[in-house]
């Protein structure tokens, strides 16, 4: 609820608070999902350092765990994380570790947004071609799915051609 408001720092607490607890009882699978939570946060607030901290221990937990969406979801805030910090060769390493495991999963939503993310990144690291790829393979998948994003992937791609 938090989160739909715009309240990132409340939403943060919560994320951690329900880590804490999730780690204390010993639910790896909840606490990775709470650490990766909690980095995408921290890096939507601007501290992308320590949002690799706890990105990064989510991905080796979920390494541990076998599970591939969360691998997945974590390369895309780690991702992101990268990209805040101005490293947008690695940003686009974990984007595209992400955008394979998001395909191999068949989860077409998380994929569209990772592409909307890796042309976001290609296009400040000088490679506006690659860019403009990625936004209208998004641009396709959004809207086939009635996404309202493709609207703003859609003027990205008018921006980008003007």
């Amino acid at each position: 609820m938090y989160l739909r408001q715009g309240f990132l720092d409340k939403t943060l607490q919560h994320a951690q608070e329900a880590g804490e607890l999730y780690r204390q009882v010993g639910n790896r699978a909840g606490w990775a999902k709470a650490l990766n939570e909690s980095g995408f946060l921290h890096a939507q607030l601007g501290d992308h350092l320590r949002a690799l901290v706890c990105c990064e221990q989510a991905m080796t937990l979920f390494q541990e765990l076998g599970d591939p969406h969360g691998e997945a979801a974590t390369a895309h805030s780690i991702g992101y994380a990268l990209r805040g910090l101005g490293d947008h060769q690695q940003a686009i390493v974990r984007y595209r570790q992400a955008l394979d495991l998001f395909e191999k999963l068949e989860d077409r939503h998380a994929t569209a947004d990772t592409l909307v993310h890796l042309g976001d990144t290609y296009l400040p690291a000088g490679d506006p071609q690659a860019a403009r790829r990625s936004w209208q393979r998004a641009l396709t998948m959004l809207t086939q799915l009635g996404h309202p994003e493709a609207d703003q992937v859609s003027t990205k791609l008018e921006t980008l051609q003007s």
